[in-house]
């Protein structure tokens, strides 16, 4: 049985092989000129997933972040560490996501 994800999950353009996940086929984030630069708080350390629902109002669009910061971020928990600088895309820029 094949697994649907919902259009706004990190998964939903990722082709299934068998009965696992192929490698992630993440979609394109723009950044305009309203993104900004955040330098990551200690309340958030390991946490993405918490700076995504404060920003997004959903938790589901931790992995923007490591789409928007692959040269920082390799590991998109373990390296979101306090005191890093991230772009940060605007909610108009995430919201043309889903």
């Amino acid at each position: 049985m094949a697994v649907v994800y919902e259009p706004r999950s990190f998964y939903a353009r990722t082709n299934m092989k068998s009965s696992y996940l192929d490698y992630t086929n993440a979609p394109a984030v723009t950044l305009d000129s309203d993104q900004s630069q955040l330098i990551i708080d200690p309340k958030y350390q390991h946490r993405p997933d918490k700076l995504s629902y404060d920003l997004y109002q959903s938790a589901k669009y931790w992995w923007v972040f490591a789409v928007c910061n692959r040269d920082v971020l390799e590991d998109p928990v373990w390296d979101f560490v306090a005191g890093l600088q991230i772009l940060v895309p605007s909610p108009q820029s995430v919201q043309r996501i889903a």
